[in-house]
């Protein structure tokens, strides 16, 4: 199966959106960073990491349009960081 370059680089993001959120859980969960400041923390940290993905984008794929340079992947990347925290979360909540 190839992929197209579209498809790599929502693959790309969807792979940082996953590692970021747990990430997240890990800081919050071990108190690395405070409960209060987790938040901010989070969110902004989430900006800087998609910035490094558009840079990662371009580096490796190179594509032609902005939209896929900026835009592919991005609720993918914001999905799975969230959805990756929220269920660690629940999950460390049952047991």
């Amino acid at each position: 199966m190839v992929l197209s370059a579209e498809d790599k680089i929502v693959l790309l993001r969807l792979i940082a959106g996953v590692s970021y959120g747990f990430l997240v859980y890990l800081l919050g969960l071990l108190r690395i960073v405070s409960l209060k400041d987790l938040n901010t923390f989070a969110w902004t940290g989430a900006a800087i990491l998609y910035a490094v993905t558009i840079f990662l984008t371009y580096r490796f794929y190179k594509p032609s349009k902005a939209f896929n340079l900026y835009l592919r992947g991005l609720l993918t990347y914001y999905a799975s960081w969230l959805l990756t925290s929220y269920v660690l979360n629940e999950i460390y909540s049952i047991m």
